[in-house]
């Protein structure tokens, strides 16, 4: 009888080892899935860690200060501690000194996929270079003294000296893009480029010759008259490039400006009529050598003439 119960004993001791070798088992099983996981996500962690996605960066200073800022778009730019609102959205990095102004930076045009560079006092741009989006399209640069006068070295300064002996190049001044009393930009306080819209000839006139005459600008100039018949008749506003041929008849329309305005299509055609030229890059205007503004008129041309209607503020 005993050795029948020390059996039975025995099997059932037998069957917990079973079972307990089991779960042991089945915890190893588990212990090893686990571990194989937690090591998989981390290789998954430390391979992103290699790159980082966001949409706005910023490196601060020891009081807190952005002083440099990677955003797509950027924020609009702080100048004497008030935020002005940009004329459009860019992307890219924008500098700041300890006080927080902004003082330059690299962008892209989020419309017109143009990039830019600025250096900025702390009451406006000093220096600008903006490259277009295509290379034939060229580049304008803006480098401002400390009264903010500039010089304007850009695409039309340069087709005008290489093509000014083979047609008649005239710019001819419209209604004001952004005046004081209708759609003023902050940017155009920025920049210290404030005009309220004419009234009067002699207002655009004031205006016309504050311009050429701050920024050197090389090419004739002329004035719409007040009836505005110059910028109705080629839908000039803001900015908008065409060529009359030597019959008088229309050859080109660009498109309108700013992001369609592409001084770059008016030299293919003058270089297709008259042939590739390429002169040394003007030397930079005086006052004394600056476009004297004229109201402008529409004779019929006898050669090829490139109008580019424009207002002061841009």
């Amino acid at each position: 009888m005993s050795k029948t119960v020390n059996l039975e004993l025995l099997q059932r001791r037998v069957q917990v080892l079973q079972q307990m070798v089991a779960l042991l088992t089945a915890c190893c099983v588990g212990l090893a899935a686990f571990l194989w996981l937690f090591e998989s996500r981390g290789n998954v962690r430390a391979a992103a860690s290699e790159s980082l996605r966001v949409k706005r960066l910023a490196v601060v200073d020891d009081k807190g200060t952005e002083r440099i800022v990677i955003a797509a778009p950027l924020p609009d730019p702080v100048v004497q501690g008030e935020r002005f609102k940009r004329n459009g959205a860019i992307s890219g990095i924008a500098i700041y000194d300890p006080d927080g102004n902004e003082r330059g930076g690299y962008a892209t045009s989020e419309t017109g996929s143009g990039a830019l560079i600025s250096l900025d006092s702390v009451n406006g741009e000093v220096f600008k270079v903006i490259a277009n989006a295509e290379h034939k399209d060229g580049g304008t640069l803006f480098p401002f003294n400390s009264k903010h006068v500039g010089v304007v070295l850009t695409t039309h300064s340069q087709i005008y000296n290489d093509y000014k002996d083979h047609a008649d190049f005239l710019t001819v001044y419209v209604r004001e893009a952004h005046p004081t009393d209708e759609w003023q930009m902050k940017s155009n306080v920025k920049d210290d480029v404030c005009y309220a819209q004419p009234k009067t000839l002699e207002q655009r006139v004031a205006i016309a010759r504050d311009f050429t005459a701050r920024f050197k600008f090389p090419l004739p100039f002329g004035i719409d008259e007040m009836g505005n018949a110059a910028d109705n008749a080629y839908a000039a506003w803001p900015e908008r490039l065409y060529i009359i041929d030597g019959t008088g008849h229309l050859a080109y329309r660009g498109g309108t400006g700013p992001f369609n305005y592409k001084p770059a299509e008016v030299r293919d055609w003058l270089a297709a009529k008259y042939g590739t030229v390429k002169h040394e890059a003007p030397p930079a205007a005086t006052a004394s050598t600056t476009a004297t503004p004229a109201t402008a008129s529409t004779p019929a041309p006898d050669k090829a003439s490139a109008t580019a209607p424009a207002s002061a503020t841009k």
